[in-house]
């Protein structure tokens, strides 16, 4: 997930278009496509459910683990094709992002990693 993140670069209320006239909402990028099927799981009209996608930071980490894991399971159970799959169904795509996201798993995080907090020093 941390990769993921990392990769994907979104930020709470960040909504960002894509060339194929779909948008992908906050911090890991979830793609509007999927608006439907957490619409069922919130029980929620579409606007409240770009809101919560797009302004709880915490919500789109739980979409985005969902969206993995159903992913992860299409790929019969295969985690790198599923990380793949979260990103796109074309092969040739699919290799570019697990390649990105091997290459933000090999690198240490630094001070702007998102994920990381800020190391405390002692009054």
């Amino acid at each position: 997930m941390r990769a993921l993140l990392k990769v994907e670069g979104g930020r709470v209320g960040e909504v960002s278009a894509n060339k194929d006239g779909s948008v992908d909402i906050g911090p890991f990028q979830i793609n509007d496509r999927h608006v439907p099927m957490f619409q069922k799981i919130l029980h929620a009209d579409r606007i409240q459910t770009l809101n919560r996608l797009r302004d709880d930071g915490c919500f789109n980490a739980l979409a985005a683990g969902y969206l993995l894991k159903l992913k992860t399971l299409a790929a019969e159970g295969d985690r790198l094709k599923g990380m793949g799959l979260y990103h796109s169904g074309s092969p040739n795509l699919m290799k570019e992002y697990q390649d990105r996201l091997q290459r933000a798993f090999e690198t240490p995080s630094g001070a702007t990693d998102p994920m990381r907090l800020p190391t405390q020093t002692p009054d």
